[in-house]
């Protein structure tokens, strides 16, 4: 296949274009500023919010399929300039769906949302499928859901070949330290370094996520992309919830130091979900995936990439 990935310098693109290269994916990627990967066939420069720029970008490239990944993703920064969020994750996906209209209508679109959309669900609703009903409760959410929808009107409007895809919590190697579990590990590295008294500063650890490694998640993207039918909606998970407080222990654990953690009010969301598991065995049975790689690899990883970090910035 050859593949157009949007937001591909981004974390998740990284990873995704790894993965697809090794697959021996023909891979074009763009972003902001143009992705810098060894493995890129091309690397474009591309606002979304541009109508423009995102029609001659497919205009000019030939692809079998997109990856729309390209968002604005960290919920405070949603919460922060919801007009901007707005723009970018409901406009610039409008944007996209009518460039495929006019110059790649025959190309399939994965649409990237999340499982924020099923809100702050009561316990008795867990695992959530992709029946579970829709309750956004933060403005990231509520621009994935639009996005959502606008899709589903252009798929029934334009006949255009549409899957959604709704990943629960991932992370891994190369992850901006905003996120948590990747704060904890950057935080823990610069401690071991010497570059940080042995306080781990955090913000609400009772929270429970079903969290995944994002390299199960981008061999989900490509399953899906080959097997799923038009219009499929498709949860992505582990299928099993872990407490924050208790994932941080393991990476303070793996790091053998002494560390003493303090809530740090500036981390604690104003709007934070209390808990969040699914169910993934819609994504299983159409396409035999399932999870990979166990939580001690995935924080064992996540904990060498920003120990390498550190000691590299020391050196």
């Amino acid at each position: 296949m050859k593949i157009l990935i949007t937001g591909a310098g981004g974390f998740v693109g990284g990873h995704l274009i790894d993965h697809l290269a090794a697959q021996g994916d023909r891979v074009c990627g763009a972003d902001f500023q143009p992705p810098n990967h060894p493995a890129l066939e091309k690397s474009l420069a591309l606002d979304v919010t541009d109508a423009r720029a995102v029609a001659a970008v497919l205009a000019e490239t030939v692809v079998d399929a997109v990856i729309h990944l390209a968002a604005v993703t960290f919920v405070p920064d949603a919460e922060d300039d919801p007009t901007r969020a707005i723009a970018v994750n409901v406009g610039g996906t409008a944007n996209l769906l009518h460039a495929l209209k006019a110059h790649r209508p025959q190309a399939r679109l994965l649409l990237i949302s999340t499982a924020e959309v099923y809100g702050a669900p009561e316990p008795e609703r867990l695992p959530l499928t992709e029946n579970s009903s829709v309750r956004p409760v933060n403005v990231y959410a509520t621009t994935k859901w639009l996005a959502e929808e606008y899709a589903r009107f252009a798929r029934g409007r334009f006949g255009l070949d549409i899957l959604v895809a709704r990943p629960f919590t991932h992370v891994g190697p190369r992850q901006r330290p905003v996120f948590a579990l990747s704060s904890f590990a950057q935080q823990i590295a610069a401690i071991a370094a010497g570059k940080q008294e042995p306080v781990i500063h955090v913000g609400n650890l009772q929270a429970r996520r079903d969290i995944l490694d994002v390299r199960d998640v981008v061999r989900a993207y490509r399953l899906a992309l080959q097997t799923l039918p038009a219009g499929a909606v498709f949860n992505i998970c582990r299928g099993e919830a872990r407490e924050i407080g208790d994932l941080l222990a393991e990476l303070i654990r793996l790091s053998g130091k002494d560390i003493e953690v303090r809530v740090d009010p500036h981390r604690l969301r104003q709007l934070d979900i209390p808990a969040l598991r699914g169910s993934a065995e819609y994504l299983r049975q159409a396409t035999g995936w399932r999870p990979e790689i166990s939580w001690r690899k995935t924080l064992d990883d996540l904990r060498l990439y920003w120990t390498f970090d550190a000691e590299t910035d020391k050196a």
